[in-house]
């Protein structure tokens, strides 16, 4: 066998033996409705934060293999009288980046545009090859709609609605003095583009609505700092002129895999939140990669 397949099957048996960890731990959280490791204590200790409070198991935030910027941070929960799991994915889009470059050069109005070429994308990059194997493909459907099937037999796995867009911005006030003459009031303006996929059915879904049973929430944010006191402190050079943040959200979803029983059977969570949502995570991680490694020709093909 050659080195680096090796290499490759130890990290899928490592993967593997790391979700049936954490489907045990939470499997025995909920059973006794306990914390067994919180995100502090798991911080310190390098432990996977398995957290229960009251209804809600949390999986996270756990910073997943960069720990410098661009990290990936994940979290996940799953509400065990309704069996609605969430999951929320965030990374920082590194100043070099060509797509840094080119939300900085966006106009606001035009941002929501530029977020709507990269994210749309999304379906279709799933099912490629370098992601599914070729085990998948992207079915549009009518009313702007798309299932992703299997390719051998057919099977409609998750049935996703139009895609709807929306875009808003907000202004946040901060009060930091650095000395006797620093103002301290530094403001910030947030604009914030996001694509919403309704969830509308399929074999993972245990919910078939057309209205929406559960959505993927795309977003990309741009921060644009204004600090007075920039030049006082001396620090032009180190203080970016703007924060590029993705984010991505899992919201109110309901998994075959836990059923539409409730409450909600604990071995059941357990093997999604160990599993399913794993897998998500990863997914997700590599599309992260994927935006934030797109090249200035890249993306200028989709702008």
């Amino acid at each position: 066998m050659q080195p680096h397949r090796a290499t490759r099957l130890n990290k899928l048996h490592l993967f593997r033996l790391g979700f049936f960890l954490v489907a045990g731990r939470i499997t025995g959280a909920v059973r006794t409705n306990s914390v067994t490791t919180t995100s502090t204590q798991a911080k310190a200790s390098g432990k996977t934060a398995v957290d229960v409070d009251g209804n809600m198991i949390k999986l996270g935030p756990i910073r997943l293999w960069n720990k410098a910027p661009p990290a990936f941070i994940w979290q996940a929960a799953l509400d065990s009288t309704t069996g609605r799991a969430s999951a929320m994915e965030s990374s920082e889009i590194p100043v070099p980046a060509p797509l840094y470059q080119a939300v900085g050069n966006t106009e606001n109005p035009n941002l929501l545009l530029l977020s709507e070429q990269i994210f749309t994308s999304y379906t279709p990059w799933l099912c490629s090859g370098r992601v599914s194997f070729g085990l998948l493909k992207a079915v549009p459907i009518e009313n702007g709609g798309i299932e992703i099937r299997e390719r051998l037999f057919g099977i409609n796995l998750l049935r996703f609605g139009k895609p709807k867009g929306n875009q808003f911005s907000f202004t946040t006030t901060e009060n930091k003095r650095h000395g006797a003459n620093d103002s301290g009031i530094i403001k910030s303006q947030t604009t914030q583009c996001s694509w919403s996929l309704p969830i509308t059915g399929g074999f993972l879904s245990a919910v078939a609505d057309p209205k929406g049973a559960g959505k993927v929430l795309l977003m990309l944010k741009k921060t644009t700092i204004n600090n007075p006191n920039k030049k006082k402190m001396g620090n032009d050079l180190s203080e970016p002129a703007y924060r590029c943040t993705l984010q991505t959200e899992l919201v109110d979803y309901r998994p075959t895999i836990v059923g539409v029983s409730t409450p909600t059977n604990p071995i059941r969570v357990g093997l999604y939140l160990g599993t399913q949502s794993g897998i998500h995570a990863l997914v997700m991680w590599r599309f992260h990669r994927r935006c934030r490694g797109l090249n200035a020709k890249q993306i200028e093909e989709i702008s």
